[in-house]
């Protein structure tokens, strides 16, 4: 509520477990609604933030990485 609420641009991705495995090649999949990745590499989720500060679309959304 706080985020949703504040004057400032945000974009919150979510996980449910981290590894330490390789991602797959080319972009990361994410979504608003899922169904979420079960396991899901930090590799992946550093590539997913890096899509995420490139691409403004998300502004003011919670994603997940999907499968």
């Amino acid at each position: 509520e706080v985020l949703k609420s504040s004057q400032v641009d945000w974009t919150l991705l979510r996980v449910l477990k981290l590894t330490n495995s390789h991602a797959p090649k080319g972009r990361v999949p994410m979504s608003t609604t899922g169904p979420a990745k079960t396991l899901t590499s930090r590799e992946e989720v550093a590539k997913a933030i890096v899509q995420l500060i490139e691409d403004d679309s998300y502004i003011r959304q919670a994603l997940i990485i999907v499968k």
